[in-house]
């Protein structure tokens, strides 16, 4: 049998310093992931599109997925602290949900690095094939998600409780399985991640700046440039008025009104409407 968990006879001194270990990984990246998911809350309501559309749900998926793995390792600590008060049948059915939360979890976790692993790699090599995609990380991880739950099933039915243990039964299926589930959820989105992010990492600093495709994934958002933006702006603004006040002053100098001396009705030749009011207002003059 293949046993999870430490065993009654193992060294109290190691014990103790394997639950401190442990309880300093739960601390850490508890802060770690709730932190993450503030970030990420803030991406969504300061720009919801980038955030469905870019690696943010991801993120936000895989930090709450840590979470859940964090939480279902503080539940197997307790289970070994707590493992008198409960039954015989209420052992194995915390034991094969700690496991199965906690597997599932983490095989979501690297997928999610997975996918915006590659949500880079096409805004950088592939742009154009990127800006046609939309909604994908819902759909990818939607998928990945029911792929999890699926391939981890198998412990729902081969792990059970044991005193103050967690067994997986060792058999010939339950080794494969466990291969299987190495593969999938470790070795090939790890390899896949690596390769993804070198070729991110080798690309030209110049194209991947230069490419307004990339604001979404790559480029930090515009909003940290307000500042600069903002007296662009203004001085522009001051400028186009300056040169439309010059323009206007320069056509009411320029403007010419005829009028005829013969006895017939009077004729006029007027380029601005100001001429009209200041023809009324001032003395009957010829202008020249």
């Amino acid at each position: 049998m293949m046993v999870v968990g430490v065993t009654q006879d193992a060294p109290s001194r190691l014990s103790v310093g394997l639950y401190l270990w442990y309880g300093l990984i739960i601390c850490i990246g508890g802060f770690m992931n709730a932190y993450v998911l503030y970030r990420t809350k803030r991406l969504h309501r300061r720009d919801p599109e980038q955030f469905r559309n870019g690696i943010g749900i991801c993120l936000c998926i895989m930090a709450t997925a840590d979470l859940v793995a964090l939480m279902a390792l503080l539940m197997h600590f307790l289970f070994m602290a707590c493992n008198d008060m409960l039954t015989p049948i209420m052992q194995d059915l915390f034991c094969k949900f700690m496991m199965f939360a906690t597997h599932t979890a983490y095989t979501q976790s690297m997928w999610c690095w997975f996918f915006m692993s590659a949500l880079r790699y096409l805004a950088t090599q592939h742009p154009l094939q990127y800006t046609t995609l939309w909604r994908l990380p819902y759909l990818a991880l939607s998928i990945s998600f029911i792929g999890a739950m699926i391939e981890n099933a198998w412990l729902l039915v081969v792990v059970f409780g044991n005193n103050n243990e967690c067994v997986l039964t060792s058999t010939a299926p339950t080794r494969v399985y466990w291969a299987f589930h190495v593969l999938i959820s470790f070795i090939i989105p790890s390899f896949l991640v690596f390769h993804m992010d070198c070729s991110v990492l080798c690309c030209s600093m110049s194209k991947k700046y230069a490419d307004p495709m990339l604001q979404i994934v790559i480029n930090r958002p515009c909003g940290e440039r307000l500042l600069f933006h903002q007296m662009k702006a203004k001085s522009l603004i001051g400028f186009y008025s300056l040169v439309k006040r010059s323009t206007f002053r320069r056509e009411r100098a320029n403007t010419v009104s005829y009028r005829a001396t013969s006895p017939l009705p009077q004729k006029m030749l007027v380029r601005n409407s100001s001429c009209c009011a200041l023809d009324r207002l001032g003395p009957q003059k010829h202008w020249l």
